[in-house]
């Protein structure tokens, strides 16, 4: 008999263990429970894709205005702000607030996802609310890392970059007519905005890096020279890259079509490695220059101005 009880004994435990209630993982700082549908046969299917709706549920109150425990977590938490020398964190203004939704989220099979919900807007369109990495289990949708962020929605999209020492997130969006990222840091459960020393420009806080710009200046000539500028972030075992790249035109504004008189490209990498919540730049931006015009360019245009010349002539 003392077999068999001891049997019986040690299959009710193995019950028990299975209808014990599931926890959070151990880096879990605030979740919200999703478990899984039981099938037909009892067993337990693959939990269904989240919807917007649970989405936003996790990190701000529900329709009877309880909030989350991601909510609370953010507000007994004062915001965590970059740091340069002498610095101040910026002042947003009055925070005017919104219906929560979703700006931006990443999704990529294996990895947090990446959520970032906006509750409330400012006076210059800038759009704030809770920034998460979250990831998904069988209990539910568990935050490993939770910040603010403020930045512009148009456009919006996530990406996180990993190197051997950080995880860097950034929130790419269209401002004042150029493409730009914001970088934020993972540190421990939190995500902070990052700072960005560069050589020669400084420490910037938060560290915004621009994707895209496109600017236009007019020689003493009358001629236009237009400039553009381009990057993608990549990333690499030490260091986030950024690769750049420069393009300056000479344009004639009389006939903007035909071919620029001169023309300048760059390309340069820059790599920002993390120390703490700090990104240091190996070097700064390129430099855009007045581009020289080559000979072949110069043959190019003085053989148009014959062209038109005759042409007129002609016509006359």
């Amino acid at each position: 008999m003392a077999p068999r009880v001891a049997m019986m004994v040690l299959m009710l435990g193995a019950l028990a263990a299975c209808e014990a209630p599931m926890r959070p993982l151990p880096t879990t700082v605030c979740h919200e429970a999703r478990r899984a549908a039981p099938s037909a046969g009892g067993e337990s299917i693959e939990v269904p894709e989240p919807t917007d709706a649970e989405w936003i549920a996790l990190l701000t109150d529900d329709e009877e205005g309880r909030p989350s425990s991601c909510e609370e977590l953010l507000a007994r938490t004062p915001p965590q702000e970059p740091q340069c020398a002498s610095d101040r964190p910026r002042a947003l203004g009055t925070l005017h607030p919104i219906a929560p939704r979703i700006v931006a989220r990443l999704h990529r099979e294996g990895e947090d996802d990446v959520l970032w919900v906006a509750t409330h807007t400012t006076a210059a369109g800038l759009h704030v609310g809770p920034l998460a990495l979250v990831r998904r289990t069988t209990l539910g949708l568990e935050v490993q890392a939770i910040g603010r962020h403020a930045g512009s929605a148009d456009h919006a999209e996530a990406r996180v970059l990993r190197t051997d020492d950080a995880i860097v997130v950034s929130i790419e969006s269209e401002l004042a007519g150029d493409r730009v990222a914001d970088l934020l840091v993972r540190s421990g459960g939190a995500l902070v905005p990052a700072a960005l020393d560069e050589p020669e420009v400084g420490c910037q806080a938060p560290a915004r890096i621009v994707l895209r710009h496109r600017a236009e200046q007019h020689a003493d000539d009358g001629w236009t020279i237009r400039t553009v500028r381009t990057a993608v972030l990549d990333e690499d075992p030490h260091a986030v890259v950024l690769r750049e790249h420069l393009t300056v035109r000479e344009i004639d504004a009389a006939d903007p079509d035909a071919p620029p008189r001169a023309t300048h490209d760059a390309d340069g990498i820059r790599r920002l490695t993390p120390t703490g919540v700090r990104l240091r730049a190996d070097r700064g931006p390129l430099a855009p220059r007045r581009a020289s015009p080559a000979r072949g360019e110069i043959v190019a245009r003085a053989r148009r101005i014959a062209e038109h010349a005759t042409r007129a002539d002609v016509a006359r």
